[in-house]
């Protein structure tokens, strides 16, 4: 598990101290504030294995979430996004409505539905290899993940989502 932080100065670096000997833990610390993608890049930079799934600050994943992606995950040339349920500050969690959660189109139409529509969450799961070929994720304040889907969609690669929900998206 590799964490970014990006000059927090909150308890951040107490709660993640919390899990030492619980997790393989990385930390990544910045001395400044990076964007989404620079934290991604460096975060990925610092990991070892094959796989990457990503989790952002505010959302969390479902007990089997990452044996769901891995299952659906057909080695390189894959990308595999969660469905996700909707978690609101008051602690419900309902479904999602939101595009993240539509049927994804044929492997053939993943490209024009991607240029207009953003349908692959960030926390999605892809080979390092994928990532190398095609990353890295760039340093920009919004659409990072879109870009590097775009990027990936015009190489071939195909995107998948299983039907179970898997993150609690906030």
């Amino acid at each position: 598990v590799v964490i970014h932080d990006g000059a927090s100065t909150d308890d951040t670096m107490s709660i993640i101290r919390s899990f030492d000997g619980l997790l393989p833990l990385t930390v990544v610390r910045s001395p400044t504030r990076r964007s989404v993608g620079a934290s991604r890049a460096l975060a990925i930079e610092a990991a070892t294995g094959e796989l990457i799934a990503i989790a952002d600050h505010d959302d969390a994943f479902l007990p089997d979430h990452l044996a769901v992606l891995e299952q659906h995950l057909s080695g390189p040339g894959t990308v595999v996004t969660p469905t996700a349920l909707l978690w609101t500050p008051s602690k419900r969690v309902v479904p999602m409505s939101a595009h993240w959660n539509i049927a994804l189109p044929s492997p053939s139409d993943q490209l024009s539905a991607l240029a207009a529509s953003n349908v692959i969450t960030g926390m999605a799961m892809y080979t390092r290899s994928d990532y190398e070929r095609f990353g890295p994720y760039r340093d920009e304040s919004f659409v990072e993940d879109w870009d590097l889907w775009i990027r990936m969609a015009l190489g071939g690669v195909r995107f998948v989502r299983p039907s179970v929900p898997t993150l609690l998206y906030r």
